[in-house]
């Protein structure tokens, strides 16, 4: 009886899709990040992208599915990239890596077309010994693992060895990116715009263990919740860099709000897969909204004008200016450009407050 196969949870389904999603951005940011993650220099306009199908057919005939794979074609030639991401460990990273490969290699294999068309014809007349010793060449795409978590195996590739029966052996490699490794102010300067969701992931390995910890129940709740602040610390600051960027033209509309919407599932993940609030459901909500609704940011910034002039402390002492942004920055509502702005602070001072909020929670 052949063993039924195992499915993913619909959890991990869902987050896999998320993932993904970053990959079908728009043309001119998915060049940027092949160029950042292969060292490439393709212009844009000079380019065409082509996505390949996902799904693969290992040497075993079972399924595979890849998370990107797309070829880049010039006016001269084309090359085939591969990611996977990769949040546990995984010793057999090397072997599934080689077996996408291989099978990408197999597919597109130079020569192969006409090998069947020279043996349909060999019946008919003899080969020459120059196309006896034609050698056929199987061409691997371009590979990389990104790597999300902190792991201290994880080196700068994976790789297994193949020894062949004479004796013959070459090591296969893979270059690996490792994701921690990297801020949102380096993910930018790298043009690495469609990994910038990801930051969330910062913090998943905190979380698991706290969740699985024997500490007392209120210890723990108390650490949870402080991991979860600075979820949502690292949330807003990569709201910020994704702001700076849509102001500054490098990413468009269409690809902020994918962002957003991937960055919200994904920090939903999180406290949801690790038994978290509603509350913080909100809170989160409520910090993403006047990015995904305009209409929003404008009346968010309205209110915070009509609660400091409700007050009378916009325009009295720095004390009441200075209530006034404490408040904002707990709302979560503003940037703090946007609360600068509206309470008259210097852009230093609401930085300033905003660490002694960090200092706070810690």
């Amino acid at each position: 009886m052949t063993p039924r196969k195992r499915k993913k949870p619909r959890r991990q389904v869902r987050l896999d899709r998320m993932m993904r999603l970053l990959f079908r951005l728009s043309h001119k940011t998915v060049v940027r990040l092949i160029n950042g993650l292969f060292d490439e220099a393709f212009d844009p306009a000079d380019v065409k992208l082509v996505y390949e199908d996902a799904k693969l057919v290992s040497p075993v005939l079972s399924q595979l599915e890849a998370d990107f794979l797309v070829t880049v074609r010039t006016l001269a030639a084309g090359q085939e990239y591969h990611v996977e991401f990769q949040t546990l460990p995984d010793s057999t990273m090397a072997v599934r890596m080689f077996q996408y490969g291989f099978s990408r290699a197999l597919g597109s294999g130079k020569g192969l077309a006409e090998t069947d068309e020279r043996e349909l014809e060999s019946d008919a007349r003899e080969q020459t010994e120059a196309e006896q010793k034609q050698v056929l060449t199987l061409v691997f795409p371009r590979q990389l693992v990104i790597y999300l978590e902190e792991h201290s195996f994880v080196g700068d590739m994976v790789e297994l060895r193949l020894v062949f029966p004479d004796g013959q052996s070459m090591h296969y490699r893979v270059p690996t990116l490792r994701y921690w490794l990297l801020p949102p102010d380096e993910l930018a300067r790298r043009q690495l715009y469609a990994l910038l969701p990801l930051q969330v992931f910062r913090w998943r390995k905190q979380l698991q263990a706290l969740e699985r910890s024997r500490l007392p129940r209120k210890e723990k709740e108390r650490r949870i919740a402080a991991a979860f602040q600075g979820l949502k610390e690292t949330m807003g600051q990569t709201l910020e860099q994704l702001r700076l960027l849509h102001e500054e033209q490098e990413i468009e509309a269409g690809d902020l709000e994918q962002l957003l919407h991937v960055m919200q599932e994904l920090g939903g993940h999180l406290y949801q897969a690790y038994g978290l609030y509603e509350q913080l459901d909100r809170e989160v909500r409520d910090m993403l909204k006047p990015w995904i609704d305009p209409k929003m940011k404008r009346q968010a910034r309205r209110e915070g004008w009509a609660e400091g002039k409700a007050e009378g402390k916009l325009e009295g002492k720095v004390e009441g200016k200075v209530e006034v942004a404490t408040k904002l920055l707990h709302r979560g509502i503003m940037t703090l450009p946007e609360i600068s702005d509206v309470t008259g602070l210097s852009l230093e001072q609401v930085s300033q407050l905003q660490e002694e909020r960090k200092a706070t929670a810690k």
